[in-house]
């Protein structure tokens, strides 16, 4: 299985230590590096998720902002952003970063689409710079005046050229290691007591209100970090999992409503995504089968029966569907 992984950034490969490192977009302002300044601190895997975890805290608006916008608003700032989250995880930005630009001088190192869990991804903004934290699978999540947000890599939409990706702090001898690839690795993503956030075309796998009931419905809905979003794998054995809801105290999960037909309850093709107590093996048994850069999940016991998003807004439906290799029907997974 193929995975993606951030390169070490041995500054001593990179320039000698009298030489200057030349960023790949002349955009941004060139700065001395030497190989003198380098260190030996490499990411765990446990600091990239603490970072991670924290900037979805804060877009739950579970942490204050205490910056201040460039147009006098109270806003998170997009290196402010990026260098407190990191930040919760005991690694400071280097003090010489004073703009988006100036970081991405030193740390853009690669320009493909795809970068890894825990990389810092560069924009140009009009005549400005732009930063967020690479999440893994196409995704990203950063901030501007318009609040916190999970999106694609590609924010050419908003107006925002991407420029590429790299290791925050390079410059410092700082580095993510191969243990820390895109994914978590994917064997280690899908394993007992995983907790995952899995999502379709930015609609994430979301229990409607989060209220823990038998039946609650669930939906699709934007990234906004509550628990609701978070399932706990539990491993059945012979490669199927059931998905329990983080949010239900009673330990409920993932389940597909049979309906009633000619007499019995059947799974059937439209079936809907609800929560229940783990009693139904072959409503709540799934597979998660590798497509690409992202995941079929079928149940086990149904294995044409593929987890399928119905729309592209806020409570769309999650049902079960006849799998035709559709986007509704291919999942990124993320911690």
């Amino acid at each position: 299985m193929k995975t993606r992984t951030i390169a070490t950034l041995a500054l001593a490969a990179m320039i000698s230590a009298t030489s200057t490192f030349a960023p790949q977009n002349s955009f941004f302002p060139t700065t001395s590096i030497t190989a003198a300044a380098a260190s030996s601190h490499q990411y765990t895997q446990a600091e990239i998720e603490q970072a991670i975890q924290w900037a979805y805290e804060a877009m739950n608006g579970q942490h204050s902002n205490p910056r201040k916008g460039s147009n006098g608003r109270w806003e998170w700032w997009c290196l402010a952003f990026v260098s407190d989250a990191y930040k919760s995880a005991g690694i400071y930005l280097p003090a010489s970063y004073g703009s988006a630009q100036q970081a991405a001088n030193v740390m853009v190192t690669n320009t493909d689409t795809n970068p890894p869990r825990g990389a810092f991804v560069f924009y140009r903004w009009g005549t400005d710079g732009h930063v967020g934290i690479s999440l893994g699978n196409g995704q990203a999540i950063h901030a501007d005046y318009n609040g916190i947000k999970v999106t694609g890599i590609d924010l050419s939409s908003s107006g925002r050229t991407y420029l590429g990706w790299g290791a925050w702090g390079s410059n410092h001898g700082y580095s993510i290691s191969s243990s820390t690839s895109a994914s978590a690795s994917e064997s280690s993503l899908i394993q007992h007591g995983s907790e995952v956030r899995i999502s379709c075309n930015g609609q994430f796998l979301n229990l409607y209100g989060g209220y823990d009931y038998q039946t609650n419905k669930y939906v699709g809905w934007c990234a906004d970090g509550s628990i609701e979003q978070v399932n706990v794998l539990e491993d059945c054995g012979n490669g199927k999992f059931r998905l329990r809801s983080k949010a239900s105290k009673a330990g409920r999960c993932l389940d597909i409503y049979r309906k009633y037909i000619n007499g019995k309850w059947q799974i059937v093709p439209g079936s809907v995504a609800d929560l229940y107590a783990p009693n139904d093996p072959a409503a709540q048994e799934f597979k998660f089968i590798k497509v690409g850069n992202k995941y079929k999940i079928v149940l086990a016991a149904y294995p044409n029966l593929a987890l399928t998003l119905k729309g592209s807004w806020n409570g769309a439906a999650i049902t079960v569907e006849n799998y035709t290799g559709s986007t509704n029907q291919l999942w990124d997974i993320q911690r």
